[in-house]
């Protein structure tokens, strides 16, 4: 299964739940025979390249949306990543800054064991829509923040792609 979390200031996590076509132990290329079933269509190869792709409707205390591979997904729970950026994303910098705590977090002290996996994370976070409001002399201003704030992805490689 492919979770994707987003946070909700309600303080859990909202996760959009896919089928993966992920099958353990296959390397993602190679392995032809894997792809090229002349029985199957595309999408129902054991290995493919179609993604899956939901549309969500954002709800207006949704926070922010992580992205991230499976090297971070085996190391925190959906719930555990949320509560670990809502711990940093108010004292850090920057984004990206957030996504270095959670890949440092992540990293495994050794070889041995969880954390050795190559880990992708990208984070965004929504600022909230203007809202009209009306003042003590009856006239509407506009409060709040619209549309999104910075966007940061941070690799592995120390490299700090912004979108």
């Amino acid at each position: 299964m492919l979770v994707t979390p987003a946070a909700s200031s309600q303080g859990m996590a909202r996760s959009v739940v896919t089928p993966s076509r992920k099958q353990e132990g296959l390397p993602p290329s190679g392995d032809m025979e894997l792809k090229q079933n002349k029985f199957l269509s595309p999408d129902k190869q054991i290995l493919t390249a179609n993604p899956d792709i939901n549309i969500v409707e954002l709800c207006d205390d949704d926070e922010f949306i992580v992205l991230a591979c499976d090297g971070i997904w085996d190391c925190m729970s959906s719930q555990q990543l949320v509560d670990f950026i809502r711990e940093h994303i108010n004292t850090e910098e920057s984004l990206s800054a957030v996504c270095e705590r959670v890949l440092d977090r992540c990293l495994a002290p050794s070889t041995a064991g969880e954390g050795c996996d190559n880990m992708t994370m990208i984070l965004v976070q929504f600022k909230k829509p203007f809202a009209q409001v009306k003042d003590a002399s009856g006239a509407e201003q506009l409060t709040g923040d619209a549309g999104c704030s910075e966007t940061h992805g941070v690799e592995e490689n120390g490299f700090d792609k912004q979108i």
